[in-house]
């Protein structure tokens, strides 16, 4: 039963995410970048940047990101229904079971 109730908190398959959050709990993180993430209670991100790119890998739940400038490497977010990007600006990205959403908020 323990293992239940944990689930409940954090979903076990997003223990080993780069960034997560818990039943009821939001979370703000910096990027290196300078663009932010806001991520919904539930939620778990993989954040890959290099040279060429900065990809955030949304494997659960809904984040709003806002996207610092940079005209050398687009950012993306991921998911298992396709992938939306931006070179700047803010937007909500969702992934559920029937599926994914995006929402331009500001450009």
């Amino acid at each position: 039963m323990p293992g239940f109730l944990a689930n409940r908190v954090v979903p076990v398959g997003q223990l080993m995410a780069d960034a997560r959050t818990g039943t009821g709990e939001r979370r703000d993180i910096g990027l290196p970048d300078g663009s932010r993430l806001l991520l919904n209670a539930r939620s778990a991100v993989d954040i890959r940047f290099s040279d060429m790119a900065r990809t955030v890998e949304l494997r659960a739940g809904e984040l709003i990101a806002t996207v610092h400038p940079d005209a050398a490497r687009p950012f993306s977010v991921r998911m298992t229904h396709g992938r939306v990007g931006a070179r700047e600006g803010r937007f909500l990205v969702g992934l559920h079971a029937d599926g994914g959403h995006a929402i331009a908020l500001s450009h």
